[in-house]
């Protein structure tokens, strides 16, 4: 029962009720990623190619995951079995940072593709069914 309990109060700490069924947030989040995934290369510090550069997508996506929960929160929160498409959602943002990465290759910013930054990118982007998990543990 504590277990419970304090799993509710990470649920309401983690999704206060001004950003439950909210989409500005995932919103300002898909721009922010576009803006810094677009940038010219040499807008940033370099630090060459590290894995801290993967934890950045990681943690990058892994927002977004958090903001794209956020804006379902009423449907996870309340439905009694969740539908299989709510699994496309993290697909869906995968599929964006593999466009940014292509982006980067395709655009005269002189960036470059990266498998590792797009693996990054998905894995941080699945980190939603940890979000969907807590929101429905009553």
């Amino acid at each position: 029962m504590r277990m419970i309990t304090q799993l509710s109060w990470v649920k309401n700490y983690l999704f206060p009720t001004f950003i439950r069924d909210q989409w500005w947030l995932l919103s300002a989040l898909l721009m922010l990623v576009a803006i810094l995934s677009l940038l010219p290369l040499e807008t940033f510090p370099k630090i060459g190619y590290t894995r801290t550069d993967l934890i950045v997508h990681f943690l990058m996506y892994g927002s977004m995951a958090y903001a794209l929960a956020a804006g379902f929160y009423s449907h996870l929160d309340t439905v009694s079995s969740i539908s299989w498409r709510i699994f496309i959602l993290p697909l869906v943002l995968g599929l964006y940072g593999l466009a940014m990465e292509v982006l980067q290759k395709i655009l005269p910013i002189r960036r470059f593709f990266s498998w590792e930054d797009a693996v990054s990118n998905t894995i941080g982007a699945c980190s939603f069914f940890v979000f969907v998990y807590i929101i429905r543990k009553k």
